[in-house]
């Protein structure tokens, strides 16, 4: 059963970041220090680990080694995480993947940028978003497990499926041809306004000094578990 309440809040999301823009801001920090915790916590009790992916370059062992023999020896480099289920790499000396005796089961690839660098994507158009960006999306959708993309610079997150996805497209979703290929993709979700203020919701309180979350922070979580079919869980 999904927690309702999510167990990650708005109000750590945002601080935590800010802190990671002005101490250190790779994008490992943003990675594994907000994204991978908060999607952990959304995905409790669901059996779907967050797997780190971020750093197995080829030639490696484990992870990656799993990856390209799904993908093909010509596939772009795994993305940052995965969300996937009966993934148990506890063999890495042998080269291997434990799985139990089950395949492993992959519900969507996640691509991290950081706030502020030239990948950004937060206050672009889709059309501006980098060329090279864009080839890792198109990429990871090309691939023989992945079908779904997340893709968030944490001010902003954007949803991409694949052709073969289409079963599952949502209300409200476009289609556009992408470097030669259709991809099918969501409206973004901002947190911060035009100014790269963090947006802010409702006060929740008589002495108006606490401050609720904006709809989006609850729009995020719904379309995440739409997206990954996991609403209703």
């Amino acid at each position: 059963m999904i927690s309702q309440s999510f167990g990650f809040s708005y109000r750590y999301y945002k601080e935590t970041i800010d802190k990671y823009i002005n101490m250190d801001p790779r994008e490992i920090n943003f990675q594994n220090r907000v994204i991978l915790p908060m999607l952990e916590a959304l995905l409790t009790n669901t059996g779907i680990e967050v797997v780190d992916a971020s750093t197995l370059y080829r030639p490696s062992k484990g992870i990656k080694e799993e990856w390209y023999r799904r993908n093909g020896d010509k596939a772009v480099s795994p993305p940052d995480l995965l969300l996937v289920k009966n993934w148990n790499n506890t063999n890495m000396g042998a080269n291997k993947v434990l799985t139990g005796g089950k395949e492993p089961e992959f519900f969507a690839a996640v691509e991290i940028k950081q706030p502020y660098s030239e990948e950004r994507i937060c206050g672009k158009e889709m059309k501006d978003y980098t060329e090279g960006l864009m080839r890792q999306i198109e990429g990871y959708l090309d691939s023989e497990r992945i079908e779904k993309v997340i893709l968030t610079d944490c001010f902003r997150w954007q949803f991409f499926m694949s052709e073969k996805a289409r079963r599952d497209i949502l209300a409200g979703w476009k289609e556009e041809r992408i470097l030669g290929k259709k991809i099918i993709y969501s409206d973004p979700i901002d947190f911060v306004n035009d100014k790269k203020q963090w947006k802010q919701g409702g006060l929740l309180s008589e002495d108006k000094m606490t401050i609720g979350e904006p709809e989006e922070w609850n729009m995020l979580r719904e379309n995440l578990l739409y997206f990954l079919n996991l609403k209703g869980i």
